[in-house]
């Protein structure tokens, strides 16, 4: 396969990705799979490419879209001013730019009183037909806070969005065993990665999201428990360390305001930064990239809801704020079955009688 002259065009395992890089990843633009035809793909990814040249110009200069008064795109300029917008964590404005520049690609001229249901149908039949997984029911949940913000702005009196059902690709149900978790320790230490070695440990005893982990500082610990401020949601917590972390982190020298350095820069980590490390130990751990960093939280969450921890305390280490989101993240597993029955049978009233 020759060199493709097209930015940010790549070709892997027989297809077309078009792949951004971190920068333009913070402007709202994901990659994007382009199937395996080379010319449709290259028409694309110029198009894509000239999507963020405008964006870049529109960054500049502060202007707005220029999109027709009533229109999709009049609507997304508006809606990105307003406070629902503006008051979202960072996190969350990445990824709903992202759902809004494909909105705004699909349809931005189009008048907002136009979209019907049938419409919203098609765009989400026709995401899936394009080989995405998690996006079509994504995007279709951003077009539904889009309209129902037209309808609280009196542009349409009902949004077409309001109780589709969607049918969302089933959530993770990964969880971190604990050899994995000491074969990529081991692994980073044999690779003399410590820094990977000691992200896979906090992010195991406190339950946080990754972004929050790398972020940790010396100053949020105090040698008993480490103070979060998540970034996702704004929660501040303080959240009590095991014997494990606290070993973890007695050991380790402090070399700048953040705890998790990068021995072969001195610098602390970034998000992707960090990622990109893991992948390489986890691969040379010889374990499935199916295993991802995401998945530890969810482990910790169903460790602790295993070991008996009641919801409150549950929400205490992770942030959750609603049981529902508790119940999301914590897994069933066989262990809290034995334990139930367990109960079940020592609280069961003793009739005489088998039953």
């Amino acid at each position: 396969m020759g060199r493709i002259d097209v930015k940010r065009l790549r070709y892997k395992a027989g297809a077309y990705y078009w792949q951004p890089t971190p920068a333009i990843r913070k402007l709202g633009f994901g990659p994007e799979p382009l199937g395996k035809d080379m010319a449709v793909a290259v028409r694309r990814a110029e198009a894509l490419n000239r999507d963020v040249e405008a964006e870049k110009r529109r960054l500049v200069t502060g202007e707005a879209s220029g999109a027709r008064p009533g229109s999709i795109g009049a609507l997304i300029d508006l809606y990105q001013r307003s406070a629902d917008y503006q008051e979202l964590a960072a996190t969350t404005r990445v990824g709903y730019d992202s759902h809004l520049r494909m909105i705004r690609r699909m349809e931005e001229h189009t008048p907002v009183k136009e979209i019907r249901r049938a419409d919203l149908r098609d765009i989400y039949q026709a995401l899936i037909d394009q080989g995405h997984s998690h996006k079509p029911a994504a995007v279709l949940r951003m077009w539904a806070i889009l309209l129902a913000f037209a309808v609280r702005e009196e542009w349409i009196t009902k949004s077409p969005a309001k109780d589709m059902r969607l049918h969302s690709a089933r959530p993770r149900a990964v969880l971190w065993t604990g050899e994995q978790r000491r074969k990529v320790i081991k692994t980073a230490m044999q690779m003399n990665r410590r820094s990977v070695a000691l992200g896979v440990v906090l992010l195991w005893v406190f339950g946080q999201r990754p972004i929050d982990t790398v972020r940790m500082q010396w100053s949020a610990w105090d040698g008993d428990s480490m103070e979060v401020e998540q970034s996702k949601t704004g929660a501040r917590l303080r959240v009590q360390a095991t014997r494990y972390g606290r070993l973890w982190l007695a050991r380790t020298q402090r070399q700048a305001v953040q705890i998790i350095v990068d021995e072969r820069t001195g610098r602390p980590y970034t998000r992707n930064s960090f990622t990109k490390a893991f992948r390489e130990v986890r691969d040379a751990a010889g374990l499935p990239p199916t295993l991802q960093l995401r998945d530890m939280r969810r482990t910790t969450s169903t460790e602790l809801g295993t070991s008996g921890a009641t919801d409150a305390e549950l929400m205490s280490v992770t942030g959750h704020r609603t049981r529902s989101m508790v119940t999301r993240y914590t897994l069933p597993t066989a262990g809290q079955s034995v334990s139930a029955q367990a109960r079940r049978e020592r609280t069961r009233p003793k009739s005489g009688k088998s039953t």
